[in-house]
């Protein structure tokens, strides 16, 4: 079936861009992990010791599900993102020209070589197929009128407010997400 004349709005697909990649990431990396605290509790329960986590958690290590919800998680913490940080920076080398564009397209690369000195190949792979072709993606695509691209921004800002507490956090974004979700009712059954 070929979809002909359909082209997809810059904004969906580049956080659609940036979520597989960082999806195809999160899981390699959780997978791999998984992989080598199994063998270290095996290693554990060969040398006498009892290891943590115990012997109930050793199907699940095994299995492909920490690999899908390290996939999920990557995807919506880092892959969304990414995506978002490249639409907007596509969208503004499109109104500022072309000496613009290659500026912002050069300073894009400036992630994903920062991962590679890092040490981090995968996520400076990651940064580099999300973050680039976003741009990419983003400038090429015909300028919106000025009412939308208002209104995309309000939306943006709205989307982004319930940032705001976990910026203002003293104790940093993390802990102040995971101790509200240990201290919720609701999600202490998942």
């Amino acid at each position: 079936m070929k979809f002909e004349g359909v082209k997809v709005p810059p904004l969906p697909w580049s956080i659609l861009t940036g979520m597989v990649a960082a999806f195809a990431m999160g899981a390699a990396r959780t997978m791999t992990s998984t992989e080598e605290l199994l063998a270290k509790n095996l290693a554990l329960k060969v040398a006498g010791f009892v290891p943590l986590p115990g012997a109930g958690h050793w199907g699940t290590m095994q299995s492909i599900k920490p690999a899908l919800a390290g996939g999920l998680f990557f995807a919506l913490a880092l892959g969304a993102g990414v995506g978002v940080l490249g639409f907007i920076l596509g969208r503004l080398g499109s109104l500022l020209g072309k000496n613009a564009k290659l500026f912002i397209i050069a300073a894009c690369a400036l992630l994903p070589i920062a991962a590679f000195l890092g040490g981090d190949a995968l996520l400076g792979v990651t940064l580099a197929v999300a973050l680039l072709y976003s741009v990419r993606y983003s400038m090429s695509a015909p300028p919106p009128e000025p009412r939308r691209a208002v209104a995309l921004l309000l939306s943006l800002l709205i989307l982004a407010s319930p940032l705001a507490v976990v910026l203002k956090s003293s104790t940093g974004g993390f802990e102040t997400v995971r101790n509200a979700l240990i201290k919720s009712e609701s999600t202490r059954g998942i």
